[in-house]
């Protein structure tokens, strides 16, 4: 596997930012609602919007999906198409990166092409051609080696091929993890915006009514989604720049929560537009200000960030780790890199940049593929030896549980000792340590040995502390 850094900007955001441009009362009628109840009174909230038309959705893109540079944002290659990305509109097309066109992510022939589902900007995207063609009208899914386009540097992004997610064995296309919670939320609005003409369109993952609209698998997956791949900024910009046009918004952009509340973990419970998606008044709600035991309360002593809580295993000393590799960059996106210059140093590897919202702190971190095999080398020497490696980690999504073998090389590289077996196990981002003491020179190396998908972050080594015996490998 070849290093990825992804290029869309998805840092972690706050639901407060999210709020900032929903009119005043606009989801009233949904407050309180649950299940059916509240899919169906989000119909009323957002059904009656402005139909742009299929040539007017280009009109709409320039202000919902231009990157700050003014190229347009393509969620199915990594073309940098540049400011002059309408000149390859609907251009032939033999490869990826030759043209663009629009995507009807929910297809067209799923609905008979029917208005105003044909020209809803929120889910018809721009994107490159070719790969817009290999998807067809197959479903979104999961499929652990499909086929991926590729033409020279650019790449196509996404596969097709036959799902693995349980439940279901056809042939679907995988989107990019950058842009699956993006696509979750486009149908999670598609079920909501036409829930009264929903149970008459045909597909694999449709159940043939208007709830829960999806079938059971395809409605699993789509939580997965959600809940890895969190809103972006990205999505926060597309969903303004298409209410300035059709004047209706993406509730599950505004309100992520909302799937739970339809879907979910809290079906049954009674939904309200506040910070917590429960009742703002109720005095047993952790979000209420008032609430002395508010989790992210900085008086509260369970806060992972309150300086005093004492013995906190998620706030280790800053002062002993002496490397800090954060995987931030300010360099070029590239496919084509095997190797990175990182902020600690330059890596060998054959992981992943991401970046977006599964990071731990910043913008960017590591993530291992489906092989389980993923590998992380220093290939630029710390001086002062190494007395603990430590690093954050988390499981992504249902992935096997995972083991990483942590290596030391005292001769920039050439011999490796291995010192260490880390297992990761949590879904959450976790602290993990590994003793290690060598001292001088000291690369060390990250090889995964079990499991699939890994997240990756904040590789900390702290300086070499003598023992009186030499432990050099």
């Amino acid at each position: 596997m070849k290093l990825k850094i992804y290029t869309i900007l998805a840092a972690l955001i706050s639901c407060t930012a999210a709020y900032a441009a929903i009119p005043a009362g606009y989801y009233n009628k949904a407050q309180g609602k649950t299940g059916k109840a509240l899919l169906q009174a989000l119909e009323t909230v957002i059904s009656s919007h402005t139909n742009v038309g299929y040539d007017g959705l280009w009109d709409v893109y320039h202000d919902s999906d231009l990157r700050d540079d003014g190229s347009i944002w393509d969620m199915y290659s990594d073309k940098d198409w540049g400011k002059n990305w309408e000149s390859y509109i609907n251009k032939q097309y033999k490869a990826v990166g030759d043209a663009l066109n629009r995507e009807h992510s929910v297809p067209q022939s799923w609905f008979g092409s029917a208005s105003p589902m044909k020209s809803d900007a929120f889910h018809v995207y721009p994107t490159d051609g070719y790969v817009n063609n290999q998807r067809g009208n197959y479903p979104f899914g999961e499929c652990e080696n499909g086929e991926v386009k590729t033409n020279g540097n650019v790449h196509g992004l996404g596969r097709f091929g036959s799902c693995t997610y349980p439940g279901y064995t056809g042939k679907v296309f995988e989107p990019d993890d950058q842009y699956k919670g993006d696509f979750a939320r486009t149908y999670f609005y598609m079920a909501a915006c036409y829930n009264s003409k929903i149970k008459n369109w045909s597909s694999p993952c449709l159940a043939g009514n208007n709830y829960p609209c999806y079938t059971s698998w395809a409605v699993d997956m789509f939580l997965d989604w959600a809940r890895q791949d969190k809103v972006s900024s990205k999505e926060i910009n597309r969903n303004e720049g298409v209410y300035k046009h059709q004047h209706n918004r993406n509730p599950f952009i505004d309100y992520p929560e909302l799937a739970e509340y339809i879907w979910g973990d809290k079906v049954g419970t009674a939904w309200y537009p506040d910070n917590s998606g429960e009742d703002p008044d109720n005095p047993d709600n952790p979000d209420n200000p008032d609430n002395p035991d508010k989790p992210d309360n900085p008086d509260n002593p369970d806060n992972p960030d309150n300086p005093d809580k004492p013995d906190n295993p998620d706030k280790p000393d800053p002062g002993t780790v002496t490397f800090l590799e954060t995987f931030e960059t300010s360099a070029k996106p590239s496919y084509n890199l095997e190797s990175y210059q990182g902020v600690a140093a330059q890596w060998s590897t054959d992981s992943y940049l991401q970046k977006n919202d599964n990071v731990y702190d910043g913008e960017y971190s590591a993530r291992t593929n489906k092989t389980g095999k993923g590998v992380l080398e220093m290939t630029t020497d710390k001086p002062n030896g190494a007395d603990v490696v430590s690093f954050y980690a988390k499981r992504y999504s249902k992935d096997d549980e995972a083991t990483f073998d942590i290596y030391v090389s005292n001769d920039r590289g050439v011999t490796w000792t291995k010192k260490a077996t880390v297992p990761v196990t949590a879904t959450e981002y976790t602290l993990h340590t590994a003793d290690v003491k060598v001292p001088a020179n000291v690369r060390i190396k990250l090889v995964q040995t079990a499991g699939k998908r890994v997240m990756l972050d904040n590789i900390g080594i702290s300086d070499y502390t003598p023992t009186g015996i030499d432990e050099a490998g």
